[in-house]
Formats: structure tokens, C-alpha cells, sequence
């Protein structure tokens, strides 16, 4: 009974021992793989058995990549007796080190390569140190399962009374021995996809944020990272390839695009832009480049009138406002009228933008009544401010004042506000008709009166004025215009928009009530010449 029972724990130790040998042969607890620089690709490595294999993607070879990997052995059990490359790529430098239980593989590519240059796969052979005291299972308890076994074959052995089993105590050693003996294999599969470039992103000293320099490859698509850079009051519009050179490449999120041009490491340079562009009265017409696919708000500030000659009550009219956005393509560009204030009662011209004149008399009487203000206006095309081609393409218009009359013991010697879809004064325009004596985008200016009175205010319809009457009205402001869907119909025949311009937010606002004023507090009307202010919003 005894025997059985030595034998039944002799076989079970034996099962055990074997069992946890065999059970094992894969002694890597953890790997992992590191770019250390350049630009590269891997996909995750797989552990099959003893084998390990990964894949890689030289990007960048035109500077020398690094590329590490890491294996963890149990830390207990193996040690590592050697590591050889077996094919020894004439492309690639291999190092290898190892330390605290870690194999550290290192992997080089010939800063000199050429494009014709391939990389084949590596093949790497990891060799375990042989020991007695390291039984290959990678499992801290086979050891006690070894006692264990050894300790039931000298038990039977003596029991049984059989020497000859006493042999197999010395045989064990060299099951162990069979087992430790153990060779990894690492499979380092990579592919060079063409010599490509590193790219670097300029920043100055007043620009916040970071951009980290990426790897591009000749010849295919390289997607450059959103921008990241700000700087107050202004925003990028494109990248140069020279500093204050022209545009390169789009803004942001954009792709090179089968990018061959340059064959080592580029610099781009952010183009700015400022955010708000502002216009004041200069006598001639500005003009506004999109540099940017965006939305713009546009706003307009019609020009004041003048006040009449010998009249100390009969003030000018006030300049409205108007304001909208607009969606502009890139390269689209606007041009921008700003209104000249009224002219004086004694000088027949009309101000710029089409404030018309008041009535002249004679220096020796020095008497006159004031010009109306000219209008502010944004408008698709350019050219004299009373050209067709400018009259008919405004997107946005804000009136100009009316002028003052000349004698002060007339009615209603005040000119009239400007702006609005209705302008203040006896003769105001509308959205659809000019006031008496004015006509589309030009105020009345008053002549041949004995009595003179002042000129109306420029618009998207002149403002009109007294024209002969005697002592009565007061000379009206232009109109204001912001082109939209519903207003769209009332351009007069020979519109040069599209729908593509409508605005959105819009509003047109008489000088006669509150609003934002240019420097960005709250005005009554607006006073002095016109102004315009174009905003990029994003």
C-alpha cells in the first residue's frame, strides 16, 4: 500500500513538473516600441509562442531614424546570453543593449541613404543564457515542483529497493538543462515609402503657441497640422515658404498635396492678417482683399451735413449706420466708398459718395446752405463713385446727413437725418425713390432759389431739398441699404449681385437714433465725415 502510494505522489509530482516546463515556452512578459525620432509607422507587435513580430514604416530617412524596441523577460527566471542580427541590412545600424531585465534594440537608418534604397525585414535572435537554477517555464513554483519530483524518486528508489530508479535523479538535471535552452525570434519588418522632408513652423516672439515640426514624404500627400498660432488682432491666412513671402499654402487643415518642390528640411512662415480692417474719408475709393474663406461683418457709417451760412439754429443731419454679414471666398475682394461730410454754404460741390450742395449766394451776401453728407458704402465692384458699376453692385449702404439751411427765420431749419430704410427731413428717399430733386445714390443739391436752402444727403437714394420753395422744409438725408433676400427687389433694373452676397444680421438705422459708434461706444447719429469697419469673424 505504501508503494502505491509513493507512486501515485512520484507520478503526480512528475505530471506537474512536466506539466508547468512545457506549459510556458513564452518567457516575455511585456513589449514595447518607441520612436525616438523621425517619422515612423508601426503597427502593434504580436507575441506568438517564441516568435515576435513587428512592422514598421521608415517615412522620413532624409535624417537618420531611431526606432527602440523593448522586451521585458521575467525577471526571475531568464537571462539573456546573446542577441545577433541575422542578416546584417546593410541599410540599418543595430545596437543592442541589456539592462534590468530588458532588451533594448535599437535600429538606425544610413542618414546617407537614397532613394533607391530598400529595407529589408530584420530578423532578430534573442538566445537565453543556459542554467540549472533557470528551468525555462517562466513560472516561479516549478522550482518546488522540481524538489518535489526529486525527492519522490529517491523516496521510491529506496522503498522499492530498485537502485537502478535512483538513476533517473541524475537524469533530471538534464531534462532541465533541454528545456532551458530556448532561442526568440524577432521578426523587424519595415518599408521605405520614398525620401521625405521635415517641416517647421516659424514663430515670433509675439505669437503664442506651439507647432510641432511633422515628417512629409516626396511625392505623397503630407496633411499639415490645424494651426495653433495667435496673435492679437490679427489671424493667419496662409504659410510662405520665406518670411514676409507670399502665400504658399491654405491656413489650416490643409494638405501639401503630392509634394515634390523640395527634397530636404522646409520652414513655413504664418501669413497675417488683421482681424478688423477700418477705412476713414480719404476722397477716393479703398479696396478689401479676402484673404480668407470666412464670414465678414460689414459696417457703414454715413458722413454728417453741413450747417448753413448766417444760421446759427439750422443744423446738419446726423449719418446713419448699417451693418451685416457676408460669406466671402478667399480672393474675393470689395471695395469701400467712405462719405465726405458736407460741403460748405458757400462752395457748389457735392461731397464724395453724393452729398449733394446747398444753394449758393454771392460773397458779398455770405450766405449758403450746407451740402448734404455722403454715404458709406461696401459694394462688389469699383470705379467712379457714380459710376454704374459701383451704384449697382452696394451691398451695404449707410446715409448721409442732410445739410442745414441757409436763413434762420424759415421753418424747419434743420437738416434731416440720414440712413434707415426711410431718411429723416421734409423730402425723404426710401428703399424704392430718391426725395425731391435727388436720384439713385445722389442728393438734391439746391439751385436757383432766392432763398437757399441745403443740399441732401447721399445714399442708396439721395435725400431731397427745397428747390424754389420759400423759407419751408427741411433738406432730407440719404436712404440705407443692406442687400438681403427680402431686399434684393428693391435694386432698380441692372443689379450686378447675386444671392451669393446676401447678408445675414442686417440692419440699416437712422441718424436719428443710437447705435454703435466706431470707436466702439454709443452715438446719437454719427458727426464728421463717414467711416467703415470690416471684421473677419472666422
Amino acid at each position: 500500500m505504501k508503494k502505491i502510494i509513493y507512486m501515485i505522489i512520484v507520478l503526480f509530482s512528475f505530471f506537474i513538473s512536466v506539466l508547468f516546463v512545457f506549459a510556458k515556452s513564452n518567457v516575455i512578459t511585456d513589449i514595447s516600441i518607441k520612436n525616438t525620432g523621425g517619422s515612423i509607422y508601426t503597427n502593434t507587435p504580436s507575441v506568438d509562442g517564441n516568435k515576435i513580430q513587428a512592422k514598421a514604416i521608415f517615412k522620413e530617412i532624409y535624417s537618420s531614424v531611431t526606432y527602440q524596441i523593448s522586451l521585458d523577460f521575467d525577471s526571475v527566471l531568464y537571462e539573456i546570453d546573446s542577441v545577433n542580427d541575422s542578416n546584417n541590412n546593410r541599410n540599418v545600424q543595430s545596437d543592442y543593449t541589456y539592462q534590468d531585465n530588458k532588451l533594448f534594440m535599437t535600429l538606425k537608418y544610413n542618414n546617407e541613404a537614397t532613394s533607391n534604397l530598400s529595407l529589408d525585414d530584420i530578423d532578430v535572435q534573442v538566445n537565453l543564457k543556459e542554467s540549472y537554477q533557470n528551468p525555462g517555464t517562466g513560472n516561479e513554483y516549478a522550482l518546488l515542483f522540481m524538489v518535489v519530483l526529486t525527492i519522490g524518486i529517491l523516496i521510491f528508489g529506496y522503498i522499492s529497493k530498485k537502485k537502478k530508479v535512483l538513476f533517473l535523479f541524475f537524469l533530471l538535471p538534464l531534462l532541465v538543462y533541454a528545456k532551458d535552452k530556448q532561442v526568440l525570434e524577432f521578426t523587424f519588418s519595415g518599408e521605405q515609402i520614398n525620401i521625405g522632408y521635415e517641416i517647421h513652423f516659424y514663430r515670433d516672439n509675439d505669437v503664442e503657441g506651439e507647432i510641432e515640426s511633422i515628417g512629409c514624404i516626396k511625392g505623397n500627400d503630407c496633411d499639415i497640422p490645424y494651426n495653433s498660432f495667435t496673435k492679437e488682432g490679427q489671424f493667419i491666412v496662409g504659410w510662405s515658404t520665406s518670411n514676409g513671402g507670399s502665400k504658399v499654402y491654405e491656413p489650416e487643415e490643409f494638405s501639401l498635396g503630392n509634394a515634390p518642390l523640395l527634397s530636404n528640411d522646409i520652414t513655413l512662415y504664418p501669413i497675417w492678417a488683421d482681424i478688423v480692417v477700418s477705412y476713414n474719408y480719404t476722397g477716393n475709393s479703398s479696396v478689401f482683399n479676402a484673404l480668407k474663406s470666412g464670414r465678414y461683418k460689414l459696417e457703414v457709417w454715413g458722413a454728417e451735413g453741413e450747417y448753413g451760412v448766417k444760421c446759427d439754429l439750422g443744423d446738419p443731419g446726423k449719418g446713419g449706420y448699417s451693418s451685416g454679414v457676408i460669406s466671402l471666398e478667399e480672393g474675393t475682394t470689395l471695395y469701400v466708398y467712405v462719405g465726405q461730410k458736407g460741403s460748405g454754404g458757400n462752395s457748389n460741390a457735392i461731397a464724395f459718395n453724393g452729398g449733394g450742395y446747398g444753394e449758393y449766394r454771392s460773397p458779398s451776401n455770405s450766405s449758403g446752405g450746407g451740402g448734404g453728407g455722403g454715404a458709406s458704402d461696401i459694394s462688389l465692384y469699383g470705379g467712379l463713385w457714380n459710376s454704374t458699376e459701383h451704384l449697382y453692385s452696394r451691398i451695404i449702404v449707410a446715409g448721409g446727413g442732410g445739410g442745414g439751411n441757409a436763413w434762420c427765420f424759415g421753418t424747419s431749419p434743420d437738416g434731416g437725418a440720414g440712413g434707415g430704410t426711410v431718411s429723416g427731413g421734409s423730402w425723404p428717399a426710401t428703399q424704392t425713390g430718391a426725395g425731391r430733386g435727388g436720384s439713385f445714390g445722389l442728393g438734391c443739391s439746391d439751385i436757383g432759389d432766392s432763398y437757399p436752402s441745403g443740399g441732401g444727403g447721399g445714399g442708396w437714394y439721395g435725400g431731397g431739398c427745397n428747390q424754389m420753395d420759400i423759407y419751408t422744409g427741411s433738406p432730407s438725408g440719404g436712404s440705407g441699404y443692406i442687400y438681403t433676400s427680402e431686399t434684393a427687389s428693391n435694386y432698380p433694373s441692372g443689379c450686378l449681385l447675386n444671392n451669393s452676397y446676401y447678408l445675414s444680421d442686417a440692419s440699416t438705422i437712422s441718424g436719428d437714433q443710437s447705435f454703435t459708434a466706431p470707436d466702439g461706444s454709443t452715438e446719437t447719429g454719427h458727426s464728421g465725415h463717414g467711416y467703415a469697419r470690416i471684421t473677419y469673424l472666422g
